[in-house]
């Protein structure tokens, strides 16, 4: 954590340069500049500097575009982490879990039949539920019970009848969590993944590429004067927007792409096996497609464009430097005019 004496030389700096630039001294402005004089967020500094060099005016939407693309997004994960947490602590789900367990308890206590190591893996389960912590830690004590049940079902013929029940409530439960999983892991206005499932989907693509060393690429897209639209038209039509663009990257996509609404008017894209010049081709058409599909407001047209920048997973690569270049290609294309895209 920085001291009170780095915080204070930084805010010397901050205050002045805002001044000087004709920045509006606001928290969200004062929090971008804190951070590029800071230097510990180098993408926010290379895309800074960029601007500075070429002359690039900070007015007020591009000083919202860079608060939204640097911090919002954090904070809806969080905030979607705070979702996923909050579900796996249910009482409803955790309820079930547990009458299960202590329903079958009863049952094999009032049985002849030996069961006593089944029996002690429901205690210990039963025991574990109190220290659940998320959604994977459920999904894999139901999926340790229905293994354990269906294996004393085979070997018991008395309780067979209980614990087949007892099976297919768990079963129930698994499917329901697993619902409640994919729920979590969907943007609920564009029905496309959302930035958590994002985050696993890229890890899972990383890995892939650093086994296999099979072509990946990402790409960012960004809706242009999506401010202005909200101004102008109001939030409805830029949610109706931004699931106008959704459904045009699903029609464009194949089935093996990944397609997720990172934070606000922002998308992101997994290509596999896709090189980058293959994966410009594709965004590319993309931006093309939008451009060229009308969206109407009340019987009016009203023109969309994005801006598209890629990255193709290269060796050596982390995940948070191709989500970095990918961003930096995406800000080379805004500030080239917008309506295009970009590749590193």
């Amino acid at each position: 954590m920085d001291d009170y004496k780095t915080i204070t030389e930084i805010a010397r700096k901050v205050i002045p340069f805002l001044s000087k630039k004709g920045i509006p001294l606001t928290p969200k402005n004062y929090r971008i500049w804190f951070e590029y004089f800071h230097g510990i967020m180098s993408d926010i500094k290379e895309i800074l500097d960029d601007m500075l060099n070429r002359g690039i005016p900070f007015t007020t939407e591009k000083n919202e575009e860079l608060y939204a693309r640097f911090f919002e997004r954090d904070i809806e994960k969080e905030d979607v982490e705070k979702r996923l947490s909050e579900i796996a602590a249910s009482e409803d789900i955790r309820k079930r879990i547990e009458d299960s367990i202590v329903k079958t308890i009863k049952d094999i206590f009032l049985s002849s039949e030996s069961v006593g190591s089944y029996n002690e893996i429901l205690h210990q389960h039963f025991r574990n539920m109190a220290d659940v912590k998320n959604i994977d830690e459920i999904r894999f004590i139901v999926s340790s019970l229905i293994k354990e049940t269906s294996e004393t079902i085979k070997s018991n013929s008395k309780t067979h009848e209980e614990l087949q029940k007892t099976a297919k409530e768990l079963e129930d439960v698994r499917k329901n969590l697993h619902e409640v999983q994919m729920e979590a892991r969907t943007d609920s206005l564009t029905g496309l993944n959302n930035r958590l499932a994002f985050d696993e989907k890229v890890k899972e693509e990383m890995e892939r590429f650093n086994r296999y060393k099979i072509p990946c690429s990402v790409a960012m897209i960004d809706i242009d004067h999506f401010k202005n639209l909200n101004d102008t038209y109001g939030h409805t039509i830029g949610d109706k927007a931004l699931v106008h663009v959704s459904k045009e990257l699903v029609k464009n996509l194949r089935k093996i792409d990944f397609a997720a609404r990172y934070g606000g008017e922002e998308f992101a894209i997994i290509l596999p096996s896709t090189a980058i010049k293959d994966a410009a081709i594709v965004i590319e058409k993309i931006r093309q497609e939008i451009f060229d599909t009308d969206f109407l407001i009340k019987d009016k047209s009203v023109e969309i464009t994005v801006s598209g920048g890629v990255k193709e997973f290269c060796d050596e690569d982390t995940i948070a430097h191709v989500i970095e270049k990918a961003d930096q290609a995406l800000y080379l294309a805004k500030n080239s005019g917008r309506n295009q895209v970009k590749a590193l």
